[in-house]
């Protein structure tokens, strides 16, 4: 083996990985206390001012992009790859099971994590959501806490545990089950 080469035990060239062929999407390395993107998909606008609001003064450093309807989504996502998609699962011209659908059918797009949002409490709904590849599934109107919660959870998952800021513990253990929760006043809802 000459000088410039690196030698295994065994005497060989050691073994360099290949590069991924052009086209294949890459997972990003985890971006410990870097900036997130998060794309809002809703109709309804204070929905999305809300949502947007919530995330933007979170301490998970994201960066929020908000769009009115699934093809302006699908669009967006088109030209930028988000690190989360927020998504109304009610909206004319595509629902959110459609964009959700479109989006796990392009390799590209396949593994963009989802959480989806509606003011719906039919159980069927958030099956057909998970069908779709949804992440998780949050019904209308929700505590921010917990709200913020899953949107850690996901990156957390996602992207690796210390990928976001906050507190060390696991954020899985402040998620609620996925189900509608009562409402209080008294409570911090949005």
């Amino acid at each position: 083996v000459g000088d410039d080469a690196v030698a295994t035990a065994e005497g060989f060239p050691a073994a360099t990985a290949p590069e991924p062929p052009a086209g294949l999407p890459t997972i990003p390395p985890a971006r410990v206390g870097g900036t997130y993107t998060a794309l809002v998909v809703d109709d309804d606008e204070d929905c999305r001012t809300i949502v947007r609001q919530a995330l933007e003064r979170s301490d998970l450093d994201l960066r929020v992009v908000a769009v009115a309807s699934g093809p302006q989504g699908l669009a967006q996502v088109e030209g930028e790859l988000p690190d989360v998609i927020i998504l109304d699962v009610t909206m004319p011209e595509m629902d959110g099971l459609e964009f959700c659908r479109r989006l796990r059918s392009a390799v590209r797009t396949a593994f963009v994590p989802v959480l989806l949002l509606t003011g719906s409490t039919d159980q069927d709904l958030a099956e057909r959501g998970f069908g779709v590849g949804a992440d998780d599934y949050m019904t209308k109107p929700f505590r921010r806490d917990n709200f913020l919660a899953r949107v850690r959870r996901i990156l957390q998952l996602t992207y690796g545990s210390f990928a976001v800021g906050g507190d060390a513990e696991p954020a899985a253990t402040h998620v609620a089950p996925p189900t509608a929760l009562p409402v209080a006043p008294e409570l911090d809802y949005v």
